[in-house]
């Protein structure tokens, strides 16, 4: 990169056009440099989201079977008051909340940093091949 008083120099000993086109030259490189940075940035945004979205897909299966079991269990609750069907339909409910609760615990740190990542490993690769 040039100083500041090497292009004052250089602009002055050049003509009209000399100047014009080391203008351009340099517009040139600071539109490249723009669209890498954009692409990161996007790259970066899209692996942000494609954690979240997973995140939520992820949470809602396990609650989902946390809401199954938990109906069962009431409903077994209700119709028989006392039986180990009732416990059993119990520990599998209090097992899939358990799971969901340690899911949310860990999401930020194992599996949105591991998702992120590899997004934007795979994006920054393609990148690369296009560019």
């Amino acid at each position: 990169m040039k100083t500041e008083e090497e292009l004052k120099q250089e602009l002055d000993s050049v003509d009209g056009y000399s100047a014009i086109k080391q203008v351009a030259t340099h517009l040139g490189e600071y539109s490249k440099l723009k669209l890498e940075y954009h692409s990161l940035d996007s790259a970066e945004k899209v692996g942000a989201g494609l954690s979240s979205a997973v995140f939520i897909v992820v949470s809602l299966v396990l609650a989902l079977l946390a809401y199954f079991f938990v109906m069962m269990f009431a409903g077994f609750a209700f119709s028989q008051l006392m039986g180990s069907a009732v416990k059993g339909f119990g520990v599998i409910a209090a097992f899939h909340v358990s799971l969901l609760l340690l899911y949310a615990l860990i999401h930020k740190l194992f599996v949105k940093k591991t998702i992120t990542d590899s997004v934007m490993v795979k994006v920054l690769k393609a990148i690369r091949r296009d560019g």
